[in-house]
């Protein structure tokens, strides 16, 4: 991995949207091969994470293979991302989970969310005073869950500071083409 190399870390738990991860990564990686073909420097390593790392399974029951948290320990992590997914109230009762994104969420370049990742974000207390979009069914819950959070209803994702979230699956595409443009 070079200094340039951003290293791009997904936070895994049961019950995850493929939606939510795969659009991301498919525009992250796309840009890859076309900045390889045409001779440019931008270049991405994605890691996909868990606490106890292994398999993980999507609610559609599609298993995805990730590092234990602590393989990363000492190494930078540039974008810190949650996608949305069935699971994520559970994985809000998860300490491990909660604390590791925490800490990491301090010290990386930026943080990410898309639709219901966001729940876990504000949950280990990475957005307090932040701008952010969640999925539209959840603005209420998450309204009334997260007061130290500003909810912005109309947007299909946000970037406020490091913190960029999205509304969801459906607008995936759009927010990585956001990062990437940010990139």
């Amino acid at each position: 991995m070079t200094d340039e190399t951003k290293h791009i870390v997904f936070v895994l738990y049961p019950d995850v949207s493929l939606s939510s991860l795969t659009g991301v990564m498919e525009v992250l990686e796309q840009a890859m091969l076309e900045q390889e073909h045409s001779g440019g420097s931008l270049s991405y390593r994605i890691s996909l994470v868990s606490p106890g790392g292994g398999r993980v399974t999507s609610y559609f029951n599609v298993g995805l293979e990730t590092v234990p948290f602590g393989q990363l320990d000492g190494e930078g992590i540039h974008t810190l991302f949650v996608p949305g997914g069935l699971g994520f109230r559970k994985a809000m009762q998860d300490p491990a989970l909660l604390v590791w994104v925490r800490d990491r969420a301090r010290s990386a370049m930026r943080i990410c969310a898309s639709g219901t990742g966001s729940f876990i974000l504000a949950a280990a207390g990475a957005l307090q005073g932040r701008q952010i979009v969640t999925h539209w069914l959840m603005n209420d819950e998450f309204a009334a869950q997260f007061p130290e959070v500003s909810l912005v209803r109309d947007r299909l994702y946000m970037n406020d500071g490091p913190c960029w979230t999205s509304a969801g699956m459906g607008a995936s595409v759009e927010f990585a083409l956001a990062l990437l443009e940010e990139d």
